[in-house]
């Protein structure tokens, strides 16, 4: 395989992967955990219609390739519309890149008019965007993942399909070190529920940081 088709490959597999661990924190059954991975599998499938120059583009895309990018969403649709596939399939394909506030692609559809699988597909993608590498950065870590949501606001992801998943990326680094913008190191001790991106941290001298107090502070790296 080319290089690029390789890394489409490799972005399809991901997701599938994100999607099986996803689908049991949002405490779907394994007949939907299943279904999710499928969808996770081909809701991409479009950009293989897409110049590999124009999907791999090291740098920011100009206004006209963003245009091009976003046909992958109908692409993939006229691709699988008419193959014998469960329908939630075909409407992940076609309406992932839309949000719950109106502002995505290709409809502008929002809240209930999005498949809930779309819905689910949405999160799975941008997270899958920010814990893979670019050449413009490295791979964001959970807590910067968490953050970017956030910032993002539960206006564009339904709250009830993104918060479980904040919730279980910011439990799963209980106990781990991490390291700090001001290059002090401490352990994550426990979880703020009302500030996920922003833990209590014990130091070495056994003094608490909460990171929820201090906006000025980021945590850099896990470990």
């Amino acid at each position: 395989l080319p290089r690029e088709d390789t890394m489409t490959h490799a972005h399809c597999l991901n997701s599938a992967l994100i999607a099986g661990v996803f689908g049991t924190w949002w405490e779907l059954s394994q007949e939907d955990v299943i279904l999710l991975i499928y969808c996770g599998f081909f809701y991409d499938i479009g950009k293989l219609k897409l110049p590999q120059e124009l999907l791999w583009k090291p740098d920011k895309l100009t206004d006209v390739e963003f245009t091009q990018l976003k046909t992958h969403t109908m692409l993939g649709f006229d691709l699988i519309k008419d193959q014998n596939l469960d329908e939630h399939v075909i409407k992940a394909t076609l309406m992932h890149h839309e949000r719950c506030d109106g502002s995505g692609y290709p409809s502008r559809l929002r809240g209930d008019k999005i498949d809930i699988f779309a819905k689910y597909i949405a999160v799975i993608d941008a997270y899958e965007a920010m814990t893979s590498a670019r050449t413009y950065r490295q791979p964001l870590n959970p807590f910067q993942v968490i953050e970017n949501f956030e910032r993002e606001g539960y206006e564009k992801y339904e709250k009830a399909i993104l918060q479980p998943i904040l919730y279980h990326l910011a439990a799963t680094q209980l106990g781990f070190m991490v390291r700090l913008s001001n290059d002090e190191e401490a352990k994550i001790k426990a979880i703020n529920k009302d500030k996920l991106a922003r833990p209590l941290l014990e130091r070495e001298n056994g003094s608490l940081l909460n990171l929820a107090d201090k906006p000025d502070l980021t945590i850099t790296a896990i470990f």
